[in-house]
């Protein structure tokens, strides 16, 4: 008898054996998916930032090559805007005011072409359908993310400038 009670001791030892292996590698499996996870989400968050940089690259782009351009926010000092570029939050940053000199003696008519976005990023409205006086101001909103160039023309001659408006 005493060699079938250590046979069932030695039996049992190893039965407590496995199952602390079975449970600590339950655990370390536990504990591998969470590292993965969190890899994961890791991974998922760089992979959001260097799309976000290629956005901004591309923006950058864009600006630097209107800015070569030239006319940014000057046409002559008869045509002018006291802005050139004009940053606008999309979310919370609300309008800004830009105000527009027109030094002609005669009625002028102004245009305002979108060139690159067709108005879909800002867009700009003058506050007054006349004016009298040399000045006048426009409200410029933020419409989504992006770069908007606009192009303001004169009927008076062949004089243009262009306002960058960034919407961060």
């Amino acid at each position: 008898r005493p060699v079938v009670l250590i046979i069932a001791l030695v039996a049992a030892a190893l039965l407590i054996l496995d199952i602390a292996q079975f449970i600590g590698a339950q655990n370390d499996r536990s504990l591998a998916a969470d590292r993965e996870a969190a890899l994961n989400k890791t991974i998922d968050n760089y992979e959001e930032q260097v799309a976000d940089l290629r956005y901004k690259n591309t923006e950058y782009d864009v600006v630097k090559q209107y800015i070569d351009m030239g006319n940014i926010g000057y046409g002559s000092e008869r045509f002018r805007t006291d802005k050139g570029v004009i940053v606008l939050k999309k979310y919370g940053g609300g309008s800004e005011k830009l105000t527009l000199t027109t030094k002609y003696n005669d009625y002028v008519t102004i245009d305002t072409i979108y060139t690159n976005n067709g108005g879909s990023v800002a867009r700009a409205s003058f506050d007054h359908d006349e004016w009298y006086g040399d000045t006048t101001t426009l409200t410029v909103r933020p419409i989504s993310r992006g770069v908007e160039l606009i192009r303001f023309e004169n009927d008076v001659d062949s004089t243009f400038f262009y306002v960058i408006v960034i919407v961060e």
